[in-house]
């Protein structure tokens, strides 16, 4: 490599310099990089001593694993082989500190990934593995007939999640978070700050709850996330889910909300069997877009 390039980590003043290089969502973690619980890996690029790319990841302090977030060269330094240098000095440095394992996510429907793809070839990642499955939807996903399926078995009633009191919102976690049955990924108390308080519900079985859907707002998109949908254990294949689902959908697409926020977003991890065939099936054919969020992983012990 060119002797006018530097690689280096960075440290949090440094990295201050190159937050500029990431995607809005991670630039908080540059700012906060020496108290991020977990480590930051800034693998900062410099031509003549100027910053020129950045390469951002993070290990958690539970996991052996770290996640490639993103990754950034300036236009006149591409073609270089700079990021493949990029990633073998992250590597290096990940073997020094114990990690046992690099991972990388990324959306499949995105122009970059070719060039992304042949990275991680020359990497010696394993080949793409589809991790969540996305699938955007207008106002005609509402001529679905399953849209009409709204009703409840006598003893279920649906309630506003927001309704809930912050305190026993906190009690409910506490009980919640060590069952078997729960899931940190379909949390219904995270993401508080951009609930869609119309459409996120709860769902009761003689007054104890036993369900949610949550869903959450990204105003640059004008999409409401579908973000979680669970239902208790003992009531699963009952359909009460199609029924929680459709009841948000209809407050959504079929109400003044529509004219805010026009799309509906659902994803589905691929793991869950059940719940991807029947949007892959029902949902889909309805969609505007569909694409996956895609896995790449690479042993490093």
């Amino acid at each position: 490599m060119d002797n006018r390039y530097e690689i280096r980590l960075l440290n949090s003043s440094e990295a201050e310099s190159f937050k500029n290089m990431t995607y809005g969502q991670y630039k908080p973690f540059i700012a906060w990089m020496d108290n991020v619980l977990g480590k930051i890996y800034a693998v900062g690029l410099y031509f003549e001593g100027r910053p020129a790319g950045l390469l951002l990841g993070i290990k958690l302090s539970v996991e052996e694993k770290l996640d490639i977030m993103s990754i950034f060269i300036e236009k006149d330094h591409r073609g270089k082989k700079i990021a493949l240098a990029m990633m073998n000095f992250l590597e290096e440095k990940c073997r020094e500190d114990g990690v046992a394992l690099l991972n990388v996510f990324y959306f499949d429907n995105r122009p970059f990934v070719p060039l992304i793809n042949n990275l991680f070839d020359k990497c010696g990642f394993a080949p793409v593995e589809p991790a969540v499955f996305f699938c955007k939807c207008d106002k005609s996903f509402t001529n679905m007939p399953a849209i009409e399926y709204t009703g409840l078995p006598d003893g279920f009633e649906t309630f506003p999640w927001s309704d809930l009191n912050p305190l026993y919102r906190e009690k409910l976690y506490e009980e919640w978070k060590g069952q078997e049955w729960f899931d940190e990924v379909l949390s219904p108390f995270k993401g508080e700050d951009t609930i869609v308080p119309e459409i996120s519900l709860g769902l009761k079985k003689d007054g104890r709850i036993v369900g949610w859907t949550i869903c959450n707002s990204i105003e640059a998109d004008k999409t409401i996330l579908y973000t979680s949908i669970f239902i208790m254990p003992e009531f699963q294949g009952a359909t009460l889910g199609i029924a929680l689902q459709m009841r948000s959908i209809r407050g959504h697409l079929l109400s003044d909300l529509a004219e805010k926020y026009p799309y509906a977003l659902f994803e589905v991890k691929y793991n869950n069997t059940a719940r991807l065939k029947m949007v892959k099936k029902k949902f889909a054919r309805y969609a505007v877009e569909t694409y996956d969020q895609v896995t790449r992983k690479k042993l490093l012990q």
